[in-house]
């Protein structure tokens, strides 16, 4: 028996940067009133910088830093002004009847007020009926219009780097823009909501009284006891006790209070108790954010890595109290080892923390990986036009150096990515995913490519600048009946309900890079760069021992090879063990 004693395992410590942002109860709302100088400079709400012309005067980093998720933040005595363009070209000069006719809900919504309880109804009505209500005096609310709508989600997204946290896995924003127009008189009574807001009051005057007292941070569902009904309210008040055990929907005393007129912004994070009186008749839009949590990130990931092991597969059947107990008991031994085993690279790959990008060209001219990147209009992009080979003018190529990779790197896979190629599909319906290969360099999917909602990425692999295989691949969309590029689809993170994956990505690969592309499809152990090497050399060594004119330039090269390697490290496929 050693000597030694026995190590003492250290307990597992957040990094030193680790924090988590909670409502300030102490100073929970900021109010900047803005005075003559500040209302002369005030810059008009422009989707360039949209976050910078809510704030003003603060700046987006210090809004960012201290007072995003921590309190609200008023701006007031703004300019009328600073709305024009938005109330002018985005929503039809404030006319009810035009704005209720490009809505895209499919019904608007009417609050109505119980005589006995003082509780509000919210219905849901028809445009006429719902015209009509508001012409006897009731209060609406419903969604922008589109255009509108989704650029203002974007932007804020955007301009709050939510990143891939700012839609859903299945490309939908994770945002919308709501219209309220309201009478005077009309009050909302103390609730608070599971979103990010920002209020542009357009007409009219409304006054907020905010409290922290008993908020939520960062609740899962809102809580609104001013509606009629008690079904709803046990719902919220359940998910809200799990974390706090005491919380109550009573007693909102010293409230702070702030009044908006047209060009006022208020910010408030979700959990904060608000209650709004109208004083006028009023109309104002509330962008409303509602970011991914780390808690849906991590706990798909999870789910994922379970989905791979048959164990956790299995239904539920056939148990008594001791066999369940048993079977549970070894599948929580399990998924403690589960858990061990994920990593921060395989939940958060590179991409996800970039800008969003439509159509990425590993290669084109001059070697240079070009991004194009997308809108909420999602043009058409150059790849998608027909015998083009144009790639978009900006360039990513800094996020590649940052990755190192040698002949000695060792490479995992990450278990959370799937790579399919392109020819597993078809068997299904050969003939018609043959007559789809035509005409673009992303077009072998183009029912899925053209989805407005579908967050997916063409990556197009074509010898990295080299002049013969540009050629071939452009030759191919021109109408060349050379043999096509080959595509191969990522798949990273499905681990939800719907199957819908975090990172979609779709890589079309020249000739040369099939054998490289279909090792990493059904590699499962670590390997290195000299690994791969060492395989793709045998293969090309008995290809051409079979076909004797087989030029030497089909072989990757050492730096081709790091150039796909990098890419597939960057969209976090390969994980690099050695670093």
């Amino acid at each position: 028996m050693s000597g030694k004693p026995a190590r003492k395992r250290r307990a597992l410590q957040p990094p030193s940067d680790f924090k988590t942002s909670k409502i300030n109860r102490a100073s929970f709302l900021q109010i900047c009133t803005l005075n003559a100088d500040q209302r002369r400079d005030c810059p008009k709400l422009d989707l360039d910088g949209l976050l910078a012309s809510l704030v003003y005067p603060e700046s987006p980093h210090v809004f960012m830093d201290g007072i995003w998720n921590n309190r609200a933040y008023a701006v007031v005595n703004a300019p009328p002004s600073r709305i024009e363009n938005l109330v002018k070209d985005a929503l039809f000069d404030l006319d009810v009847k035009k704005l209720i006719e490009a809505t895209v809900s499919p019904q608007i919504f009417a609050w109505m007020k119980e005589q006995q309880s003082a509780k509000i109804k919210s219905i849901e009505l028809s445009e006429d009926a719902a015209l009509k209500c508001y012409e006897c005096g009731a209060s609406l609310y419903f969604r922008a219009p589109q255009e509108i709508g989704d650029a203002l989600v974007h932007k804020i997204a955007e301009d709050t780097k939510m990143a891939f946290a700012g839609r859903y896995a299945n490309g939908e924003l994770r945002g919308e823009v709501e219209v309220f127009v309201s009478r005077k008189g009309h009050v909302t009574d103390w609730h608070f909501d599971y979103m990010h807001n920002f209020t542009i009051h357009l007409k009219g005057a409304k006054t907020w009284r905010l409290s922290a007292k008993n908020s939520i941070s960062n609740p899962v569902r809102g809580c609104t006891p001013h509606y009629v009904g008690v079904d709803t309210l046990e719902q919220q008040l359940k998910i809200h006790r799990l974390s706090t055990p005491q919380f109550h929907v009573t007693g909102f005393k010293n409230p702070e209070t702030v009044t908006l007129t047209p060009g006022s912004i208020l910010y408030f994070p979700a959990g904060m108790w608000h209650r709004v009186e109208c004083a006028e008749d009023s109309i104002s839009i509330n962008i409303s954010m509602m970011p991914t949590s780390w808690s849906d990130l991590v706990s798909d990931g999870i789910r994922h890595m379970m989905w791979r092991d048959r164990s956790w597969r299995e239904g539920i059947a056939n148990l008594n109290h001791s066999r369940a107990r048993a079977k549970l008991h070894g599948l929580l031994y399990n998924l403690k080892q589960v858990v061990a085993r994920i990593t921060v690279d395989d939940l958060l790959p590179r991409c996800l923390l970039n800008a969003e990008r439509e159509t990425v060209f590993i290669g084109g001219s001059e070697g240079k990986i070009d991004v194009k990147p997308k809108t909420p209009e999602r043009q058409q992009t150059s790849s998608s036009q027909e015998g083009s080979f144009d790639p978009p003018s900006s360039s990513n190529t800094k996020d590649l150096h940052q990755i190192h990779v040698d002949i000695k790197t060792v490479f995992r896979l990450n278990p959370l990515g799937v790579l399919i190629k392109e020819s597993d599909l078809r068997h299904a319906d050969t003939d018609s995913r043959n007559q789809s290969t035509g005409g673009s360099l992303c077009s072998e999917d183009s029912g899925d490519e053209t989805d407005d909602t579908k967050a997916s990425v063409c990556a197009v692999l074509n010898g990295f600048g080299k002049k013969e295989e540009r050629e071939q691949v452009a030759q191919h969309h021109s109408g060349s009946k050379r043999r096509t590029p080959t595509s191969y689809h990522l798949h990273i993170n499905f681990g939800n309900e719907s199957l819908e994956s975090l990172i979609e990505i779709k890589f079309v690969v020249s000739r040369k890079f099939e054998p490289a592309m279909d090792y990493l499809t059904t590699r499962r152990e670590r390997f290195t760069l000299r690994d791969l090497l060492s395989k793709l050399n045998e293969n090309v060594g008995r290809e051409r021992h079979r076909q004797k004119h087989l030029h030497s330039k089909t072989a990757l090269q050492s730096g081709e090879l790091i150039h796909l390697m990098k890419n597939m490290v960057y969209y976090g496929y390969l994980i690099i063990e050695n670093q």
